[in-house]
């Protein structure tokens, strides 16, 4: 006699020629192991091999699991937190929303690739335009998209991998995410250091010297070093920065205009140069009531330096004084 009864997994029908009751049968469909019930429906002997249950400790007999994800491979979600907590949400989203595609949700997997990527514009916008958001909400933004990112295919994953699914390299997602991150610090470093002197440059140490009395708030002492240094590198950069701030310290701002109008004369091709006299000449405008010139040299400014904050609350500023 035989028996016949349900796969507990996948309830397909199972029938052993050789086990007894509460024995370890096998199924062939899903790869599940579960005992033989003892409501099993005694039959006669069956022939057909591809619905036999053999025992686990008869290789012979065996067949390689054959689940509905056998060869498929996804990756790991654990992953995605990782990524969107330390870098950013998009690479991590990109690869969430190709996962549901190899777990076979394909509607699922283009509608979360739309989401993802009109998410990103909307962070990307918001960080642009509301100057005032703290950085710690944009990284609690990205730690909050990659918990749910894990979450939502946790449970998914672990079945896709009970049915014959494996974990794809990390080479895709490394890719991916330095394609994204490299571009975008490039762009940081140009707009956020460029400012900063370089040794070569003529009158090095005596800038070094003019920063210290600023930090200190000797502003006096910086006004007077300025100008002496600015008298000594009258053609130079960083004279012609020391000066024009110490200027604008004292809210002389014609005269700080005037310098740094001079260098960039010299200089047309220092684009830090001249977006710092885009920076005065909106002061200035303002200070003297032409609020709507301020604007528009302060919109210069924030287009050659977005990642700058004092460029934004200088705009605030100016149409706080506007009253727009």
């Amino acid at each position: 006699m035989a028996y016949k009864f349900n796969c507990a997994s996948c309830k397909s029908e199972i029938v052993s020629n050789y086990l007894k009751l509460g024995e370890e049968a096998f199924c062939f469909k899903c790869g599940s192991h579960m005992k033989v019930p003892h409501d099993a429906v005694e039959v006669a002997f069956v022939e057909d091999l591809n619905k036999i249950a053999q025992p686990v400790d008869q290789p012979a007999m065996a067949a390689p699991i054959v689940g509905k994800f056998t060869g498929v491979k996804a990756w790991d979600p654990k992953w995605f937190h990782a990524s969107s907590a330390l870098v950013s949400f998009l690479p991590a989203g990109i690869l969430w929303s190709l996962n549901f595609g190899r777990f076979g949700q394909t509607d699922r997997m283009r509608n979360s690739m739309m989401a993802v990527i009109f998410g990103f514009a909307v962070f990307l916008s918001i960080l642009f335009a509301i100057e005032e958001i703290p950085r710690i909400a944009a990284m609690a933004i990205n730690v909050a998209a990659g918990i749910y990112f894990y979450q939502s295919q946790s449970s998914l994953f672990k079945d896709f991998v009970s049915q014959g699914g494996t974990k794809a390299s990390y080479k895709l997602p490394l890719s991916i995410t330095a394609m994204i991150v490299i571009p975008f610090t490039v762009l940081l470093v140009m707009n956020s250091d460029g400012d900063m002197p370089s040794s070569d440059e003529p009158g090095f140490d005596e800038y070094q010297r003019w920063s210290e009395l600023e930090s200190q708030d000797s502003l006096k002492e910086a006004l007077a070093f300025a100008r002496t240094m600015h008298a000594k590198y009258p053609r130079e950069r960083l004279s012609s920065m020391a000066l024009m701030f110490s200027y604008m310290d004292f809210g002389i701002y014609d005269s700080a205009a005037a310098i740094i109008k001079a260098y960039v004369a010299k200089s047309p091709d220092d684009i830090e140069a001249f977006s710092c006299q885009e920076l005065v000449l909106a002061v200035m405008e303002a200070d003297a009531g032409n609020y709507q010139q301020a604007l528009v040299h302060v919109e210069h400014y924030i287009k050659l330096n977005p990642t700058r904050q004092e460029g934004y609350e200088l705009r605030n500023e100016i149409r706080r004084s506007a009253g727009q």
